[in-house]
């Protein structure tokens, strides 16, 4: 749980006032001492610092870090196209750098993922949030609509229209995201939802496998980890398409071939 405080929204209303990049219109003011407003006292001390002549402030070396190295060095040789030129969409490029987190088999979790509940949170203070946040204590429980919210949250730089949608936790809560696309026109950077046996699972499209019948989807909960793994377009119950200002010119849709070969298509 995050510390809270009545001063705590004083502190972040003045941070708002000093620059909104530091505590987004969008964020709500919810009394936590959380990582956004951590993020902006940082900034505003480090400004303070620089007026007055002061060199940065240091703690001395971080520890190693307690888990493998994740993120670009485990994409695969023939998704690399993920992080050339034209860049894909900013969701895909979050959930890159994300590729290879893991699910802490038995106790104790992986704190990584259950902080990104308490990170939705802090970024949109709705009362489902701040129970999610409450709630999700166990990466057991599955964890692929947790994973696309942050991804969706960091992606969206304080837009409403980019936000999760309410009960983000559950897959099927994300056919309400963005808007509809037909399935055969996903594009990389869409949100795909599929059904399966007692659920869902929604996953980010990276790519179609050559011939149409698969599609690969980057997202967490994907034998545990965040992975990008491929399935039928026949399980596919929605596509989505974030809520682009302007579509970027990665979010087109790519055909993957099995050797490592990818092509464009003009069908997004």
């Amino acid at each position: 749980m995050a510390a809270t405080h009545p001063d705590f929204e004083m502190i972040q209303r003045r941070l708002r006032r000093l620059d909104p990049a530091w505590y987004p219109p969008a964020m709500a003011f919810d009394n936590d001492y959380g990582p956004s407003m951590a993020r902006g006292l940082d900034a505003a001390l480090a400004e303070l610092e620089q007026a007055h002549g002061l060199a940065p402030l240091t703690l001395g070396p971080k520890p190693p870090p307690a888990m493998a190295p994740i993120g670009p060095n485990k994409l695969e040789k023939r998704f690399r196209f993920l992080l050339e030129d034209p860049v894909a969409p900013l969701m895909v490029r979050v959930a890159v750098d994300l590729i290879g987190t893991l699910e802490k088999p038995g106790a104790p979790d992986n704190p990584v993922i259950i902080a990104w509940a308490d990170e939705v949170a802090q970024c949109v203070g709705t009362a489902y949030n701040r129970w999610a946040a409450d709630f999700y204590n166990d990466d057991k429980i599955p964890w692929c609509g947790l994973f696309m919210a942050v991804c969706a949250v960091r992606a969206a730089n304080g837009r409403p229209a980019r936000m999760p949608p309410n009960k983000y936790l559950a897959a099927l809560a994300w056919v309400e995201f963005g808007t509809p696309i037909a399935p055969s026109h996903a594009a990389v950077g869409d949100v795909i939802v599929m059904t399966r046996a007692g659920g869902g699972h929604v996953t980010l499209c990276v790519g179609i496998e050559k011939g149409g019948a698969r599609f690969f989807g980057l997202g967490g909960n994907q034998g545990d980890a965040v992975t990008i793994a491929p399935f039928a377009l026949s399980r596919v119950t929605a596509c989505r398409r974030p809520n682009y200002q302007a579509l970027p010119p990665g979010a087109r849709r790519i055909i993957v071939g099995a050797s490592g070969e990818a092509s464009s298509s003009r069908e997004a």
